[in-house]
């Protein structure tokens, strides 16, 4: 498995500039950024990986020079990239993989992400950033993987592909010598002649502007041709009757350097309007366009200029006032976007311009077939095509007096919808009794409702709900994704509660007030290529809202609190400010309430780090970093008051096992009595950090020093009575040796096992670290973990890292694969206090390490390209017993059946559990999903849930349902999903909860 290096180190590689070469000399201002155009990265390759997940894909191949074509691939929606050791979250990315003619799996790639963040990586080293470019050269360890809903091939029609491709061209020229454009203006510029032919060579390179254009343009040409053709004319007008199959092609003219419209009809007859003389001087080919007054066609007919295309009985083009209308007609086109086609039936059709159609008495839907699944119809709407300044085209519906239709069934009425016509007025509905009494829920999509064209990036939900017994409830729910703002708000209330709530512990509670509510406010904001800014707010009315109503809150995500987060993060540098605190007298997360009871409010704490400071950077780079952080902190603690009789545990045995105190006590009770306080404390706090790395005799040897001074205002003397110092001097230092053998296997064939040729990787490493402190971390409340609950004692590890590699694929599609791998460790710990429950050791930062004598294996095998089998076993040595464990199977055989098989044991607790998920395809048109979740301590299903999917041309429909034993709660569900469209309408019966099949 590669080493996961800092993300700075990948971008200070991929920006050194060492040298390039190119197989031929090229004009640096013809690259285009569509290949790499010749051009070596000068960077030695190293070991990674290539991995991708999204929701769309693209890929197609450019030519390259040399024995491999480039590879292209443009993915979109939540994204997530492996590149080498590093893993990136963006919106969308363009990669560019190009293999290169050397030793190995070489690939020189290069990626533009939008919306960038690496949430895995150390805080301190953390990217985010609107755009970011990344390039490096790979040795392949493992084949490009890419996991997708939706691959297609050819390059996309988006705008950002197009910017990736000029980042692509500027880096390309960087590498040449040729200086970039700087966007600051020191001085005034001055006038300059420019030579004709250049300045014409740079504008032919200027993307065309794509202009709104009428039906018929003034100077284009009419073609006539059909069975029978019959002039009858007049002194006013000359009337050409066509029969017998008639076509008629308009070709645009070409202006501006933009390729021509077009526009082709068929129909089985028609008339066509002339002036008097047209006829005799032009024939029927080759009319000018103006000099047509109108077209007539009847039977069958059928227009499309490659984009539109229209079906209708008869259709009349008025080419004098550039208008069409079609009667009882089709209409159809195309949404890039949602890859979905877009149908219209109406009684007339007027198509007004180029981009620009009205109909009446209207169908929308996303099929052809005369009776949709799911369609909209309309008294009236007008649709039109627009584009933006980059070229990428939308749609924007202007409907009225709209019915919701299912299988032909309306079910819902509006006056107006305005805005695209993907994004449909209900967003949602569920009928469920998950929270304490049947209730009916909607979401509205309340820009439609109020027609309000919405910008993009921009949801505003309405939810209405009625609940039989707590009455109304109602709120809101947005979401916005702006380019430096990004984030999502949720308030929601019940103006008088009288029903009561089902509590995680399976019983129901009176509220404590009538009016209940909550507001969740989550902001971003990217205030530059440094800085950002983060905005919390939370609040609940009661300790029980958010366990009756919206239970998902409690373990999905981050611990709630009110604050604000200013970061900055620049090469190796850190720096952050936070002040954060909590509304409420309760806490509401689950991992807050168990362990440790309390929250940790910063009002203020400033923080600053530097990492890896090269201290020999002339002399031996890379052979003596420091690391360093500073920080300064006003802190205290927010305590959860309310008794656990309040949360639903109201017998001793269930109080003591949750919380550890009685029904009538609060977790806030507890921690008082054992010496914690709510008044501020002042914290002054530094960390150093010299690591020297060094190879001798083949061994990598890394020595580590760290060094810890932390001042507090506070003695906490009540906490521990025996301890009075106020400043705490903590140290630690330790050394780890590790090398690697490599031995390969060329005669080792095996068709059953898929196995050609073996390459065996062993890894040894040992690591011993001593940690010495002048205040034991019992003696200290811990605000931090990182801070005050440091370790002291002796640890020593010894590891044994194994991977056999083999090559599947077959002759000339050969690729190396992960056999099997085996990690092993065992840790030992003396003088570092208690024995952790489950040992845990962090090589980052010992000190942080769970003590113990325990001992860890890791085990994965790929038997086959679709069988794979992991686990994981810790033991306990001082107990002498299994800590942890568990195993799972996965076999796949997309797109027909997928399973999965996961034991888990967790003994301190004694919980053992199996978990088993299945999907499997009955036909082309039916899918099953079936889970269950069985434990073994209780002889008894935890869980069990089937969904049965059926798929229609145009809509998907689903239903489940799902038995919760712990809560002896049935939940049974519906779910109809119009193709294309992002979000399903879901409709979920008595017994509510989502299924948890399908996973929604």
């Amino acid at each position: 498995m590669p080493t996961r290096c800092p993300i700075y180190a990948l971008i200070t590689l991929a920006g050194t500039l060492a040298g390039v070469s190119a197989a031929q000399p090229v004009d640096p201002w013809s690259m285009t950024g569509r290949d790499f155009a010749g051009v070596r990265f000068p960077l030695e390759p190293v070991p990674g990986l290539v991995e991708a997940k999204s929701r769309r894909a693209w890929v197609w191949e450019e030519p390259a020079e040399g024995l491999y074509p480039l590879r292209r691939l443009h993915v979109d929606g939540y994204v997530t990239l492996v590149l080498g050791g590093f893993e990136f979250q963006a919106s969308k990315a363009s990669l560019w993989l190009l293999r290169l003619d050397e030793p190995g799996e070489v690939y020189q790639v290069f990626a533009f992400m939008q919306d960038v963040r690496t949430p895995r990586a150390d805080p301190a080293v953390a990217v985010e950033a609107t755009t970011l470019a990344v390039q490096g050269v790979l040795r392949l360890q493992a084949p490009i993987a890419l996991r997708t809903d939706l691959m297609q091939q050819g390059r996309p029609d988006d705008p950002f592909v197009s910017a990736a491709e000029r980042e692509l061209a500027v880096y390309l020229r960087t590498l040449r010598g040729v200086p970039t454009i700087a966007h600051a203006q020191p001085v005034e510029p001055e006038q300059t002649a420019v030579d004709a032919a250049e300045l014409q060579r740079l504008f032919a390179r200027l993307e065309p502007v794509i202009e709104r254009r009428p039906i018929f343009e003034s100077g284009g040409t009419v073609s006539l041709a059909a069975g029978n053709v019959v002039a009858v004319s007049t002194p006013e007008e000359t009337a050409v009757m066509l029969t017998d199959g008639v076509s008629v092609l308009y070709q645009g003219r070409e202006a501006g350097g933009r390729l021509p419209g077009s526009l082709q009809m068929q129909a089985q007859r028609g008339v066509v309007f002339l002036p008097a003389d047209v006829l005799t001087s032009q024939g029927l080919s080759g009319l000018r366009a103006e000099s047509i007054r109108g077209i007539y066609l009847e039977g069958e007919v059928m227009a499309t200029d490659g984009q539109y295309t229209v079906r209708g009985p008869s259709v009349y083009y008025d080419l004098q006032n550039d208008r069409a209308i079609v009667l009882d007609a089709v209409f159809w086109s195309y949404d890039q976007r949602q890859q979905m086609p877009l149908y219209i039936r109406a009684g007339a059709v007027r198509q007004r311009s180029a981009d620009e159609f009205a109909a009446e008495r209207v169908t929308l839907s996303n099929t052809a077939f005369a009776r949709p699944n799911f369609a909209i119809g309309a008294r009236s709407m007008t649709l039109t095509r627009r584009r933006d300044p980059e070229g990428a085209t939308d749609y924007h519906l202007d409907a009225r007096d709209l019915t919701l239709q299912a299988f032909g069934v309306p079910v819902l009425w509006l006056p107006r919808y305005a805005g695209d016509p993907i994004n449909r007025p209900l967003r949602g509905v569920q009928i469920d009794s998950s929270s304490g009494g049947v209730a009916v829920k909607t979401t509205w999509n309340a820009l439609a409702i109020l027609g309000i064209d919405a910008p993009k990036g921009l949801e505003v939900d309405l939810l209405i709900d009625g609940y039989f017994e707590r009455g109304f409830g109602v709120g809101a729910q947005v979401y916005w994704d702006q380019a430096e703002l990004k984030g999502e708000l949720l308030a929601y209330m019940l103006p008088h509660d009288s029903g009561e709530d089902r509590l995680r512990t399976g019983r129901d509670e009176d509220p404590p007030e009538s009016f209940r509510g909550l507001v969740n406010l989550r902001q971003r904001f990217t205030l530059d290529s440094f800085w950002s800014l983060w905005l919390d707010a939370n609040y609940a009315s009661d300790e029980n809202f958010i366990d009756g109503l919206f239970d998902n809150m409690q373990y999905d995500r981050l611990p709630p609190s009110t604050g604000a987060y200013l970061r900055r993060i620049q090469e190796n540098t850190f720096l952050s400010i936070e002040a954060r605190g909590n509304l409420n007298d309760f806490l509401v997360n689950d991992t807050q309430l168990q362990v440790p009871g309390y929250m940790t409010e910063k009002l203020p704490e400033v923080l600053y780090a530097r990492q890896a400071d090269d201290l020999l950077p002339d002399i031996a780079p890379g052979l003596l970093t420091w690391s360093s952080e500073y920080r300064a902190s006003r802190l205290s603690l927010s305590f959860h008051e309310p008794e656990a009789r309040r949360n639903g545990y109201v017998t001793q045995t269930q109080a003591m096992r949750a919380f550890g105190v009685s029904p009538d006590e609060s977790i806030g009770d507890r921690l008082r009595a054992a010496g914690y306080f709510e008044s501020e404390v002042y914290r002054l706090d530094t960390r150093q950090e010299l690591i020297a790395k060094f190879t001798l005799a083949g061994f990598t040897i890394t020595p580590m020093a760290t060094g810890r001074i932390t001042f507090w205002d506070d003695r906490f003397e009540e906490f521990s009575p025996d301890e009075d110092d106020r400043v705490r001097f903590w140290g630690g230092a330790g050394a780890r040796v590790a090398t690697s053998l490599i031995r390969v296997y060329d005669d080792v064939h095996s068709r059953a096992l898929g196995i050609h040729r073996l390459r065996h990787i062993v890894e040894p490493s040992a690591t011993v670290w001593r940690g010495w402190t002048t205040i034991d971390r019992g003696d200290l409340p811990v605000y931090d973990d990182e801070v005050e609950s440091l370790l002291e004692g002796t640890l020593f590890r010894i590891g044994l890292n194994q991977t056999l590699q083999t090559q599947r694929g077959g002759p000339g599609r050969w690729r190396s694969v992960d056999l099997f791998t085996l990690n092993a460790e065992w840790v030992t710990s003396s003088g570092a206090g208690d024995d952790a429950v489950i040992g845990r050791y962090y090589e980052f930062r010992p000190e942080l390490s769970r003590p113990g004598d325990f001992a860890t294996v890791e085990a994965m095998w790929r038997f086959s390209d679709v069988v794979a089998a992991s686990g994981s076993w810790i033991y306990d040595a001082e107990r002498r017993r299994t800590a942890r464990s568990s195993i799972g199977l996965f076999f796949d055989h997309s797109p027909i059946s997928s399973t999965s098989i996961e034991f888990r044991s967790i003994d301190p607790i004694d919980a053992r559990y199996l978990d088993i998920v299945n999907s499997t395809m009955i036909g082309d048109k039916y899918r099953i999903f079936s889970s269950v979740s069985y434990d073994f301590d209780e002889n008894d299903f935890r869980r069990v849930g089937v969904e049965l999917r059926r798929e229609f041309q145009s809509v998907l429909v689903g239903v489940g349902v799902s038995y919760d034993v712990i809560e002896d709660r049935t939940s049974f569900g519906f779910l109809v999903s119009p193709k294309g469209i992002g979000r399903g309408i879901r409709v979920r019966g008595i017994g509510g909860g989502e299924t948890g099949v399908a996973g929604g």
